[in-house]
């Protein structure tokens, strides 16, 4: 006879988000399906689209370059997949990803309202989000914002980001035009 696990703990409260969870619903036709590569990707991570191929496989950004002109979006959370922010989605698997409205990501810090996003390119915690760019680590993701954070129960940190603004395009500086003559000297 074999017996069933038995939930023996529990928190008083639940967590109020978790990385990858969309929410404004509103802009599901912005979730498009690519392809995992190897390494898999988890909920809450910022991809690139992996040029170095077809196009259909997503990428972990290493560059700015990446970030800002590869840039997909957030990956967006299965709750059939792992919750406990390992790589949940497997290699060759479709994996959607989130790239306009309102999403829920991790965080490696305590964010506030209106800081801007940096997606992290170093080794370490590759994807996911800060408010700074730490000494070159990190890359702005133009237009994006937090407009939440929270602080979970186990200690970890997500925050609502705004996606609103940070996939239009942005184009080249126009020109400034002359400066116009600066007037005759003094005596």
């Amino acid at each position: 006879m074999t017996l069933n696990a038995v939930q023996t703990t529990m928190f008083r409260y639940t967590d109020g988000a978790a990385p990858g969870l969309i929410a404004s619903p509103a802009n599901l036709n912005y979730v498009v399906p690519r392809l995992v590569p190897a390494g898999g990707v988890a909920a809450g991570q910022y991809v690139c689209q992996d040029t170095s191929g077809t196009g259909a496989f997503v990428k972990l950004g290493t560059s700015a370059s990446d970030i800002q002109n590869h840039g997909l979006g957030f990956v967006v959370r299965d709750a059939s997949m792992a919750a406990d922010g390992s790589p949940a989605y497997a290699q060759n698997k479709d994996v959607p990803v989130f790239s306009r409205g309102l999403i829920w990501v991790k965080c490696v810090e305590s964010m506030s309202i209106d800081d801007p996003v940096y997606v992290i390119t170093a080794a370490t915690n590759r994807g996911f989000v800060r408010n700074d760019a730490d000494t070159g680590n990190a890359t702005l993701l133009p237009g994006a914002r937090v407009r939440a954070a929270l602080t979970l129960n186990d200690g970890s940190f997500v925050a609502l980001v705004d996606m609103q603004a940070a996939m239009a395009a942005v184009g080249p500086t126009g020109p400034t035009g002359p400066t116009g003559p600066t007037g005759p000297t003094g005596p």
